[in-house]
């Protein structure tokens, strides 16, 4: 890995050349009819919450993040422009198989 890759915790572009094997989940690029997730903006600082799954975050602009918060469930989306600034959305708070369902599908591909 560069030095200038190592400093940045996370690489812009698609999958970098020098994080090669890495060991973390990729959700599948979405599929031909991949239906839409609704995704709320979160304005100012997102609420604690448990991760329960979580996509690689160092490869990709693009990560997602299963989190309960509370009693309620939620999938986070992280969209990042730049090495400090993200873009942060969530779903509604649901259920928990209902947000499993949502991850699942965007881990395959059928959502996004």
């Amino acid at each position: 890995m560069s030095a200038d890759a190592a400093a940045r915790p996370y690489p812009s572009g698609a999958i970098r050349a020098e994080l090669e094997g890495c060991a973390g989940r990729h959700p599948a690029p979405p599929l031909d009819g991949a239906w839409g997730i609704e995704w709320l903006p979160v304005a100012g600082r997102p609420d604690a919450a448990r991760v329960q799954g979580h996509t690689c975050e160092r490869c990709r602009d693009l990560s997602y993040e299963l989190l309960m918060v509370g009693g309620a469930f939620v999938v986070r989306r992280t969209r990042w422009r730049g090495v400090r600034r993200a873009e942060v959305h969530e779903t509604a708070r649901v259920r928990r198989a209902l947000a499993v369902e949502w991850w699942r599908a965007l881990l395959t591909g059928a959502a996004q």
